[in-house]
């Protein structure tokens, strides 16, 4: 059974993080661990990050999320819906505001965390590394193969 909580359309905001503390309350944290998973290298992957995630800010109900993606990219998203999937995995969306597109949609399952945020023409990824690491992955999707 699926339970959806939806909040309405809002006003969103998105900015680029001019100093760290403009991104206070972000949801990642940079980390030296590693994982057990190796990100590798692909070519459509511009830069990355590696980082534990703050999973309880996402799980609470607040109406912003503040994604602090990179030192320089801070995305402020507002929760649309969040559904239960099944039981203690969920998946949340929201929207980012003034950007085409402007969604965030991520899922967690326990302490893991994968999604994507897409805000214009940028995109980028959330994967889970293992041992509660993640990466944050900033793709040029014009890389992307065509068909």
């Amino acid at each position: 059974m699926a339970i959806v909580v939806s909040l309405g359309t809002s006003v969103f905001s998105t900015s680029a993080c001019a100093a760290p503390r403009t991104c206070a309350g972000g949801i990642f944290a940079d980390t030296a661990r590693l994982g057990s998973v190796d990100p590798g290298t692909r070519p459509t992957v511009r830069r990355q990050r590696r980082v534990e995630i703050d999973v309880a800010r996402i799980r609470q109900p607040h109406d912003e999320l503040t994604l602090n993606l990179f030192p320089d990219t801070c995305v402020i998203a507002r929760r649309e819906r969040v559904t239960e999937l099944r039981p203690g995995v969920l998946q949340w969306e929201g929207r980012v505001p003034n950007a085409s597109p402007g969604t965030v949609t991520l899922i967690v399952d326990g302490e893991v965390v994968v999604g994507t945020i897409r805000v214009g023409s940028e995109l980028y990824e959330i994967r889970y590394l293992g041992e509660g690491v993640h990466v944050v992955n900033d793709v040029d999707a014009s890389k992307f193969p065509r068909d």
